[in-house]
């Protein structure tokens, strides 16, 4: 589900940059074709968060230091939403973090559908095109431009506007 997994990423791309004051955010990404999923990791040089609050983070309504964080926007749905989606999806989202020197978000979702999951819907049956032509040369346009000059900004409130995606929903 490309949607849910941009959701994803923009969800942690987001509290990486809310979190961030000084450093860098770095999303890096790849497919591991032998176990037939893709990576994604979500790495920042922010605030970090406690080795104790690791789990508890993706609790809902849960954030790492109530004091701390009830300065920054949320309620700390998140990345409990975030958690379940990865999860119903088949994947699976860990953080490694240190307190004052940042996290590293990591989610491994299987790219290649397993028939018993779908079998029976309408997914399955389905035939023809899956998406249109002019939507896969858009989206192949998109990315190519998006690889030849990345956008860059010098803080979290510009950058989140270089963002035009959508935030995490519940829907």
């Amino acid at each position: 589900d490309a949607h849910r997994c941009t959701q994803i990423v923009y969800n942690l791309v987001t509290n990486a940059l809310k979190f961030t004051h000084a450093g860098y955010v770095r999303v890096t990404g790849g497919s591991d074709d032998a176990r037939e999923e893709i990576r994604i990791t979500v790495e920042d040089t922010g605030i970090g968060i406690s080795q104790d609050n690791l789990e508890r983070i993706f609790q809902p309504f849960d954030q790492e230091d109530q004091s701390e964080t009830r300065r920054y926007d949320g309620l700390g749905l998140g990345l409990a939403i975030c958690r379940e989606v990865v999860y119903k999806h088949g994947g699976s989202l860990t953080v490694e973090s240190e307190k004052g020197k940042g996290s590293k978000f990591h989610v491994s979702l299987p790219y290649k559908m397993s028939q018993a999951v779908f079998e029976g819907t309408e997914v399955c049956k389905s035939e023809g095109e899956v998406i249109s032509e002019a939507r896969r040369q858009e989206i192949a346009q998109h990315q190519q431009k998006a690889a030849e000059s990345p956008a860059k900004a010098g803080s979290s409130a510009p950058a989140q506007q270089l963002m035009p995606m959508a935030p995490l929903s519940n829907a």
